[in-house]
């Protein structure tokens, strides 16, 4: 299994495919590493099953290391994902001490996880999809979402969905609020970056798209930053 990675800014990717067996040495060392990152992380594991407890398993790896790469070896790796809203255990990750800001995706059985020092970025959103199947596909799927207007192409689709997470406060705003925002493109500080706004927040999102050698193979990717 390979972990593939790419930088965006400030912001650090790494994306690995749960599509191997059980146990493939890289899924037994991410499940067996669980404790490292909290007990709630392992409870939540052990609730799941098959590819789903493998690609859990393997994004909560992933996040404890670019922890480690931004905070450094010694920091403390735990994670929580307790709701902000409800307090049940399905909330985004947010490391409990280190000071990183963290994301994390799935599309399938690919994992993508994200992390940015919080001194620089506040909020942080990332989303994967796959590109299987002909845009037209992809857009009748989300047409009712998005209706009377024209629903998004797929790279849109992510900048979106990763707006909504480095928001927060998820399925609560209705995707077709999330609207690009009038700020002057030469503003960006991402690389191809633009800015979308979402209702109730005062600054908008920067989002950045990003593909090839910068994405899993197959895959378009999308993060989204609020810089601190």
């Amino acid at each position: 299994m390979t972990i593939g990675g790419a930088r965006v800014g400030p912001v650090l990717l790494r994306w690995a495919d749960a599509a191997s067996s059980d146990d493939h040495p890289a899924i037994t060392a991410a499940e067996d590493g669980l404790a490292a990152v909290g007990v709630q992380q392992v409870r939540r594991h052990a609730s799941l099953d098959g590819l789903r407890a493998r690609r859990f398993a393997l994004g909560r790896h992933l996040l404890a290391t670019l922890i480690g790469e931004l905070a450094g070896p010694e920091a403390e790796p735990e994670i929580d994902t307790t709701c902000a809203l409800c307090g049940a255990d399905h909330g985004a990750p947010r490391a409990v001490s280190a000071p990183v800001a963290l994301s994390v995706s799935y599309a399938g059985s690919v994992v993508v996880a994200a992390a940015a020092p919080r001194a620089v970025i506040a909020r942080l959103g990332v989303d994967v999809e796959r590109r299987a199947g002909a845009a037209g596909e992809v857009q009748s799927g989300l047409a009712a979402l998005f209706a009377p207007a024209a629903p998004p192409d797929l790279a849109g689709w992510t900048r979106i969905e990763a707006v909504l997470k480095a928001d927060g406060r998820g399925v609560r705003i209705e995707p077709a609020d999330v609207v690009g925002d009038a700020r002057d493109a030469a503003s960006a500080r991402l690389s191809g970056g633009t800015w979308m706004r979402v209702p109730g927040v005062h600054d908008a999102f920067e989002v950045a798209t990003v593909g090839g050698a910068d994405a899993p193979e197959g895959c378009v990717v999308s993060l989204a930053v609020a810089w601190a």
